[in-house]
């Protein structure tokens, strides 16, 4: 296969961009690879449709990267078959659905023509676990009437694993909880997004004796109508 190397000083005009979005003079890909008659890897940023080819120069070839949301949070390679050829792509931390790489050159061109590019469109595979928001992402959390009541310490899921949350006393159905970082990573190389938790709490079912036990202790204990300001009299 064939692999692709990214260097700030061959992108030409697209230099000073790679530096304001991934921050640094480094390669948004990490390490790069040089093969005899490597090619330029580009990453483009938004969706500017398909160009009419230009006279002189062939049709640029297409084709699509699949990545789960784990690998969008780590970052991921990906091999893909173009005209019989397999070419290895470096896919960045953070990507968007929908994004596009630009192989420069690896068209193979007619006799005495100039080499087209490959174009990969990068398809993120939806985490049913997750919405995302930029680089935020949103997960629920179902939690026991006793934990949002009490307190508790419990996982949460994040695309490569897990945390661990505290949970603290008297936690609302609704109620947002962010963890600084757990998000994936950001444009300009400048940390992570927020993981949001957004709680749900689960009332249990409970049988005429325990229902009994619960009546007396919560008439212990009167709330506030949630429906109206103020308190009980």
């Amino acid at each position: 296969w064939e692999t692709r190397r990214v260097n700030a000083e061959d992108l030409g005009g697209f230099s000073d961009f790679f530096r304001a979005f991934f921050g640094g003079d480094s390669s948004p890909f990490g390490a790069g690879r040089s093969t005899p008659g490597g090619f330029d890897q580009v990453f483009e940023f938004g969706d500017r449709g398909t160009a009419a080819p230009r006279v002189g120069r062939p049709p640029e070839a297409h084709a699509t990267a699949e990545v789960t949301l784990a690998e969008v949070a780590r970052g991921a390679e990906r091999m893909v078959s173009v005209d019989g050829r397999r070419l290895q792509v470096a896919i960045p931390g953070g990507v968007n659905d929908g994004a596009k790489i630009r192989l420069r050159g690896a068209v193979k061109p007619p006799e005495g023509g100039p080499a087209g590019d490959v174009v990969i469109t990068v398809r993120v595979k939806p985490d049913p676990r997750f919405e995302r928001r930029g680089p935020d992402l949103i997960t629920e959390l179902p939690l026991t009437l006793a934990e949002a009541t009490l307190g508790a310490e419990v996982a949460v899921p994040i695309p490569t694993g897990s945390v661990k949350l505290r949970v603290r006393p008297n936690t609302q159905n609704g109620q947002e909880i962010r963890v600084p970082g757990r998000g994936l990573p950001k444009r300009g190389g400048s940390g992570k997004g927020d993981l949001v938790v957004r709680t749900r709490v689960v009332l249990p079912t409970l049988d005429d004796t325990a229902r009994d036990e619960l009546a007396i202790v919560l008439g212990k204990h009167p709330q506030a109508d949630p429906r109206q300001k103020g308190k009980v009299q």
